[in-house]
């Protein structure tokens, strides 16, 4: 991830900013390298693991959750209780 996108991040990460892009991620060459990034530091730093088998799928191990990244799109699986509360987590961004 790029320097300045960091500093970015660590200067909104815990107020009431919020960002708007002025070009859609999807016109640009690197979209899906940049979204994946973004959304793999922010797994990680909310202590998921990625897989060794496959850097598209992070797992919580505690809970057993799944989730698999595929383009644009997640694929969150795991009993309905703990889902709704990492997705909760995770909306709360």
């Amino acid at each position: 991830m790029p320097k300045f996108i960091k500093d970015i991040f660590l200067k909104v990460e815990n107020s009431n900013i919020y960002l708007k892009l002025k070009k859609t991620l999807y016109k640009l060459k690197q979209a899906l390298k940049a979204w994946f990034q973004i959304v793999k530091f922010y797994f990680l730093e909310k202590g998921l693991i990625q897989s060794n088998a496959d850097p598209n799928l992070f797992i919580e191990r505690d809970t057993s959750i799944y989730i698999l990244l595929y383009i644009d799109d997640m694929l969150i699986v795991r009993r309905k209780i703990p889902i709704k509360s990492l997705k909760a987590k995770i909306l709360s961004k």
